[in-house]
């Protein structure tokens, strides 16, 4: 009997631990990458070369395109006397935890009083992220500012950056404010895990391994028995 459940534990030990696969979490996904863009006006500029900067070149992955608005002045303090606000729906609830924000020069100050992130789930009522930011000081690649801000974890369809002030460059405030591109970081509500880059082979393998391990079990079982 004893060497019956000796071969019993061994062999399920086995089975179960061949068969454990390990899956790579979704929080370094970009989930606004390719999703609808948003924004307080639909005025946008185009470039010297004809190059419409649309809103949706802000979440398509592509740092050397961008979307700018057009018609935004500020006030002799730098304040934007209009509702200026860029954002993503994500077709879905998601839950993230950072925003990246690839800014132009044209950007509005790097402070609270600069600008504020929000989220929403009715499109209507806003509410401001308690967020730590990471401003960046110079341009990245002399084409991007990189501000980074993370934050405890938000559940949410509706994400934006609203912007108050604009930032003083060369004497001057700047108005329209310019991205490259808008990052929201974490996982969409209900879609399953994404595999590491080996799982896919992995888990035909820890499955054969594991019923190749029961079938060694019954037999052992068996011979066991008989032994007795």
């Amino acid at each position: 009997m004893m060497k019956k459940s000796l071969a019993l534990a061994c062999a399920l030990s086995m089975a179960l631990g061949m068969g454990t696969v390990a899956f790579a979490s979704n929080d370094d996904t970009n989930i606004a990458m390719g999703k609808t863009p948003m924004a307080s006006s639909d005025k946008v500029q185009t470039t010297s070369d004809g190059t419409v900067l649309s809103m949706d070149k802000a979440l398509d992955g592509n740092t050397s395109t961008r979307w700018g608005i057009d018609g935004v002045t500020p006030d002799e303090n730098g304040n934007f006397t209009t509702d200026v606000w860029f954002g993503v729906d994500l077709g879905a609830e998601g839950t993230f935890n950072k925003i990246v924000i690839l800014w132009e020069n044209a950007r509005p100050e790097q402070s609270a009083e600069g600008y504020t992130l929000q989220y929403s789930n009715d499109n209507e009522t806003w509410t401001d992220i308690d967020a730590r930011f990471e401003y960046g000081a110079e341009k990245t690649n002399d084409a991007y500012y990189t501000d980074t801000a993370t934050f405890d974890s938000i559940t949410a369809r509706y994400v934006r950056v609203n912007m108050h002030k604009g930032a003083p460059l060369n004497d001057e405030f700047k108005g329209n404010p310019s991205i490259f591109e808008f990052e929201v970081y974490g996982t969409m509500n209900g879609a399953p895990a994404t595999p590491d880059t080996d799982a896919d082979t992995m888990i035909p393998i820890a499955l054969a391994t594991a019923a190749l391990s029961l079938g060694t079990l019954m037999f052992t079982v068996r011979r066991s028995a008989r032994e007795q």
